[in-house]
């Protein structure tokens, strides 16, 4: 009998012994693995809400502005008299979150588009225009032709990697001229005394 409760007690005993080994092994998965990636996926999804939240501003802006027509042609938009024109342009830097670094080097393996870093190029370069735009409208212009954007692609400490997107936006902001069916003069040339 005693034998038999000693086994028992030593099963138990196994048994619980396995049972807290487990428990160990998942705390140091838990404390090696989940602790480190918490700040990713964490800055992920703030990320995601903060670029979702651009995006809105963007169209916003894009719906406050509709008014002035841009052009990539040399020539003005037609019905457009013109008195003078100006350079204007538009530029920002917009960077990538680690979360979205994290991915774009794990699809560069399994190959792909980089689907997040598109939305990235996607929002600076309408955030871009929107500020030559903005910039033209504060000055009095009724439209901007001879739009050209640049881009420029901003690496981290290793040549293949990603770190942000830069685009430049310029154009020619277009004033009305005298003719112009308002009968406005146009205003003058910030920080110039050029009428």
């Amino acid at each position: 009998m005693e034998l038999l409760i000693l086994a028992q007690s030593a099963e138990a005993s196994e048994a619980a012994g396995i049972a807290g080994a487990l428990f160990g092994l998942l705390m140091m998965g838990f404390f090696f693995v989940v602790v480190p990636l918490l700040p990713i996926v964490v800055g992920g999804i703030v990320g995601a809400w903060l670029e979702k939240q651009h995006f809105q501003d963007l169209a916003d802006r894009e719906e406050g502005t509709r008014h002035v027509p841009l052009s990539d042609l040399a020539t003005p938009p037609p019905g457009i008299s013109v008195g003078r024109g100006a350079l204007v342009e538009g530029s920002v830097v917009i960077s990538a979150d680690h979360f979205r670094s994290m991915r774009a080097r794990f699809r560069k393996l399994i190959g792909g588009e980089f689907k997040g870093l598109v939305k990235m190029q996607e929002r600076a370069k309408r955030e871009a225009l929107l500020r030559m735009k903005e910039q033209a409208i504060a000055q009095g212009a009724v439209a901007v032709c001879n739009v050209r954007v640049e881009t420029s692609t901003i690496a981290g400490n290793r040549p293949d990697s990603v770190a942000g997107a830069e685009v430049i936006a310029f154009g020619t902001a277009l004033f009305p001229g005298a003719s112009d069916s308002s009968g406005r003069k146009p205003p003058p040339i910030p920080g110039t005394n050029v009428a």
